[in-house]
C-alpha cells in the first residue's frame, strides 16, 4: 500500500526523516515506486543523519518496509539533484517522482 506521506513529500519537495538499519536518515526524496524485487522503495539524496557504508551526501535507495519513524519535515529542497533521471529504470512502477 502506498504511503501518501512520501508522495506528498515528493510533490511538495520536502525532506523526509526516518530510521533505517539503525541510522537516522534525512533524505530529499526523488522517486517512490516498486523495485524489481517487488519492494516499495524510495530513491533519494541523503543529506543528513548517518550511514555505516559511505560518507554523505549520497544517492541511496531505501525499502519503505524497513523505514521506521517516517516523518515529512517542514524543510524544503529546491528540486532534482545532479544525476537524477526521471523514469527510474530500477522501478517497475513509479508512484511519484520529481
Amino acid at each position: 500500500m502506498r504511503d501518501q506521506r512520501i508522495v506528498d513529500a515528493i510533490n511538495d519537495r520536502k525532506l523526509i526523516r526516518f530510521t533505517y538499519h539503525g541510522h537516522l536518515r534525512v533524505v530529499e526524496p526523488h522517486t517512490y515506486g516498486r523495485d524489481r524485487k517487488n519492494h516499495d522503495a524510495v530513491r533519494g539524496y541523503q543529506v543528513g543523519g548517518s550511514s555505516s557504508s559511505t560518507s554523505l551526501p549520497e544517492w541511496r535507495v531505501f525499502h519503505v518496509a524497513e523505514m521506521t519513524g517516517l516523518s515529512v519535515t517542514s524543510r524544503g529542497f529546491p528540486g532534482a539533484r545532479p544525476g537524477y533521471v526521471r523514469g527510474d529504470t530500477a522501478m517497475t512502477a513509479i508512484y511519484a517522482q520529481l
